[in-house]
This record gives structure tokens, C-alpha cells and sequence, in this order.
């Protein structure tokens, strides 16, 4: 019997999901979401399942991704980029997985204009080593990167976002490449 395309994600998303949701599940309890580079939805899904965090607004640039994030959350509203999002968006947590390595020189203006439209309490962001990514063949990069050398280190992220009153907050340890940051409440 052939196996369903959620089958045949899972062994990748699995270890997203043991990696990056797992270790926290009162993070994710009972919160609102927006995911930039949501790709099929399968462990927003999972999420609203076990932790009841709700995704209500995931960004995805390509078809074939929103299409089967459409069928496996039906209720997140779907958008292909980030200048398509409305103003004035509220929501407890911005997840960001993976993403920002995708984004090269143009990181600061993008997550810049994210943050101008949307207000959340956290920012929950995976952020891998700058010499660990190629950027070749990779159908997600927009920007047709050949390389990941305009990404930002741990530390120009943890600047940017402490310029925006967001702290990087310990809320759990931290596994790999994941932190949270919180809205620095002064």
C-alpha cells in the first residue's frame, strides 16, 4: 500500500517535532501562533492536537506546500509572502523554524517588516550554524541563494531582536539550534 504524503513528511518533521516542540509543551499550551515558512502544516497540526496552540495565520511561498497545509489545517488562513500579511496581527507566538538561513542579506528587512504588522509576545526561532547549510537545490529558497553567507550568528540575532524589545529568554534548554525570545516588558 502506498504511503499518504503526511507518511512520507513525518520522518523529517519527527525530529522537528522531538527537537524544537517536544521539550516545551507549556510554551506551546493553550497559545495563538503565526508561522513564517509554515511548509505542509503537519506539526502545526500535531501542535493543536497535544498542546491546543492554535496556528491562525502560516506564510508559505510555495503552491504545493499551502495546497497541503490547506488539507492538514483547514482553519489556518494562509498568505505566500510576508508583504501580503495584514496590519495589526496579535497573536502569543511568531515561529520562525529554520527560516531566517532562507531569507540571506535580506533577513533584517523581512523580519523587520514582520514584526511591523505583527505583536506577539514571543518569538520561537531555529537557527542552525551559518558553515552547516549550502543553500543549493534547496525549493524553498526564494531569493535563488547560492550559499548561506549572508545569514546572521546566534549573536546578530540576539542583538536584532533586543533592538526590536524582544530578549532571548531561557525557557527551556535549549536544544541544538532553538531560542526563544520574549517581549522585553521594561
Amino acid at each position: 500500500m502506498p504511503r499518504s504524503k503526511e507518511t512520507w513528511y513525518w520522518p523529517q518533521a519527527g525530529k522537528r517535532w522531538n527537537k524544537t516542540w517536544k521539550p516545551n509543551p507549556e510554551f506551546w499550551r493553550d497559545k495563538t501562533c503565526i508561522d513564517i515558512g509554515i511548509w505542509k502544516g503537519h506539526l502545526n497540526a500535531r501542535a493543536l492536537k497535544e498542546y491546543n496552540c492554535k496556528t491562525i495565520i502560516g506564510v508559505e511561498p510555495f503552491e504545493e506546500h499551502r495546497v497541503d497545509c490547506e488539507r492538514v489545517c483547514p482553519n489556518t488562513k494562509l498568505y505566500k509572502q510576508i508583504e501580503d500579511l495584514p496590519e495589526n496581527i496579535s497573536v502569543d507566538i511568531i515561529i520562525m523554524h529554520g527560516l531566517i538561513k532562507l531569507l540571506g542579506k535580506y533577513w533584517k528587512e523581512q523580519v523587520s517588516l514582520l514584526l511591523s504588522k505583527v505583536n506577539a509576545r514571543f518569538i520561537h526561532v531555529r537557527h542552525g550554524v551559518k558553515n552547516n547549510f549550502t543553500g543549493l537545490d534547496r525549493e524553498t529558497n526564494i531569493y535563488d541563494l547560492k550559499n548561506y553567507d549572508d545569514m546572521p550568528s546566534q549573536e546578530e540575532l540576539v542583538l536584532f531582536f533586543k533592538s526590536k524589545n524582544y530578549l532571548e529568554k531561557a525557557l527551556n534548554k535549549h536544544q541544538g539550534s532553538c531560542f526563544e525570545y520574549k517581549v522585553d516588558a521594561k
